[in-house]
């Protein structure tokens, strides 16, 4: 699923507000023996936080995935951890400027 997507869905679950943070990281691993290349390792990596709002109370999850089906699991997760809790202090999410500069995917599909 599409960031956007994602922010989307969780404000039509009822959040007042949705964030993500996803980040890509790649890593090389040689294995090396006497001079030989023995092995050759790339391990791409993936991860979004996604934080949401609701009645001024904030929640967080984590995903390595945005396949539809974990998406949608992960948004509800997010809904039922911020309605269980039960502290009194208002939390915010500040409401960022008024444009934003068009960001490259990190994901593609």
């Amino acid at each position: 699923m599409e960031l956007r997507k994602i922010i989307e869905r969780g404000l039509e679950l009822g959040l007042d507000a949705v964030e993500i943070y996803a980040s890509t990281s790649e890593s090389n691993t040689l294995k090396l023996d006497n001079s030989k290349l023995e092995s050759y390792n790339v391990k791409k990596i993936f991860g979004a936080s996604i934080r949401g709002l609701l009645n001024g109370k904030m929640c967080y999850v984590y995903t390595e995935s945005l396949e539809d089906d974990v998406i949608e699991e992960v948004l509800n997760q997010l809904v039922t951890n911020i309605k269980i809790i039960n502290s009194t202090e208002k939390e915010f999410m500040y409401e960022g400027g008024h444009e934003y500069k068009e960001v490259p995917a990190l994901v593609s599909n």
